[in-house]
């Protein structure tokens, strides 16, 4: 019998595919001009290639913050850091998020510093169910950042909730030679402290603070207002939809739920959880509502900031420990509607005027103006603003108690 070869070999890569690849290869290995080049060559091959734009506009942010440094080399040594950064686990797909976090500790970084592990859940759960090999335990010390929060719902990525992690023996093993936990919420170190017998420290999640903010004035003349849902981890993804607004409303808001691309099968994983928490929720869409929302792909980082410049967001949250939307939105200054759990509350304060919880709460205060200008200046004075910038991260990292335990 002759076999078909295309039924058993893969279709060759298009020239776009390859250039993709190169690219990737180039940024990995920290040539910036070879992957601009690569990422720009496969956009020019397939304009609607989406990872490479996104691919691109990451590059270009890292070199631009490179450039802004006095030593621009991607990983200084410092002999007085006690932290050998290595190579970390950064997410392409975010605005700033915790890739700004980590370029914030180069300047702590020595290569014969304990090992730092900047995404524990990466390194222990998501590796794992990739490769299908688990990560051999850590022995020599080590510290690390935890990120998911203790009250996931157990049908959205149970799998990567700290519940799990502590199940797994490589982790029970790792924590003989933990010298001690880093979360972003006082809320999650405080839970954490009652699972390890180790020190957990909370730092504020940074972000860059970009030039353009959001205008009052921009927002009242912007004739096609906007309510933004932005992200995805841990989000009532369907409340865009239930949302109380319908088309013909007072200030012609247009809501729009943006998917970011987080992965080539990103838009497959939303719509599963969309539909997952409408059938946990037994929740009926309005079609009234329903017609008043748009689903906006990815968009580059300039448009992001266009949006969030003359619109406000929204995010309706299950559980969280910090939020790179919510913290995009105070370094903006950009009135975000969202309900006020424990990490929240830490970032944004008791008396911030947009929490809300119910939806029919959110569409109202969507239509205060008042409330919006009044939330626009809150956020200008908010405390946590003034501690968002990498100095102030790194700062906090060389005060806090794990590190001041760590012995070189």
């Amino acid at each position: 019998m002759t076999l078909d070869s295309s039924a058993t070999s893969a279709s060759p890569l298009t020239e776009a595919e390859l250039s993709f690849k190169f690219a990737c290869i180039w940024s990995a290995k920290g040539k910036f001009t070879q992957a601009i080049a690569g990422f720009e060559k496969t956009l020019e091959l397939q304009p609607d290639h989406v990872q490479a734009a996104i691919h691109l506009d990451y590059i270009r942010q890292q070199q631009r913050w490179l450039q802004a440094q006095p030593n621009p080399k991607p990983l200084p040594d410092n002999p007085n850091g006690k932290l050998n950064l290595g190579v970390q686990k950064t997410l392409v797909a975010h605005r700033c998020g915790w890739n700004f976090a980590i370029h914030a500790l180069r300047s702590l970084h020595n290569p014969q510093g304990i090992l730092f592990d900047g995404f524990l859940e990466d390194s222990f759960l998501w590796q794992a169910r990739t490769s299908g090999q688990k990560r051999n335990p850590y022995t020599q010390p080590w510290v690390g950042f935890l990120h998911n929060p203790p009250a996931m719902p157990s049908w959205f990525y149970q799998q990567d909730s700290p519940q799990a992690l502590f199940t797994q023996a490589n982790w029970q093993e790792s924590l003989k030679s933990c010298v001690g936990l880093f979360t972003l919420s006082e809320y999650f170190a405080q839970w954490l402290r009652t699972q390890v017998d180790l020190p957990v420290s909370a730092l504020i999640y940074p972000t860059e603070i970009p030039e353009l903010q959001f205008s009052y004035d921009r927002f009242l003349a912007n004739p096609s207002k906007k309510i933004i849902q932005l992200g995805w981890w841990l989000r009532k993804l369907a409340s865009i939809y239930q949302l109380p607004i319908a088309t013909n409303n007072p200030l012609g808001y247009q809501k729009i739920k943006l998917n970011p691309a987080f992965t080539t099968e990103a838009e497959d994983q939303l719509q599963q959880l969309v539909a997952k928490q409408i059938e946990v929720e037994q929740i009926t869409l309005n079609p009234v509502f329903l017609e008043n929302t748009q689903e906006v792909n990815h968009v580059s980082n300039q448009r992001y900031d266009e949006l969030l410049s003359e619109n406000i967001g929204f995010i309706h949250l299950y559980d969280a420990s910090a939020n790179t939307a919510l913290i995009e939105c105070i370094s903006r200054a950009t009135p975000l509607l969202v309900n006020p759990l424990p990490a929240v509350i830490e970032y944004l304060g008791e008396e911030y005027p947009l929490y809300f919880n119910t939806l029919a709460e959110a569409a109202e205060k969507a239509m205060d103006l008042d409330l919006i200008q009044k939330t626009h200046q809150y956020l200008k004075a908010c405390p946590t603003r003034e501690k968002l910038s990498a100095e102030y991260f790194a700062a906090s990292m060389q005060a806090s108690e794990v590190y001041q335990r760590i012995k070189l």
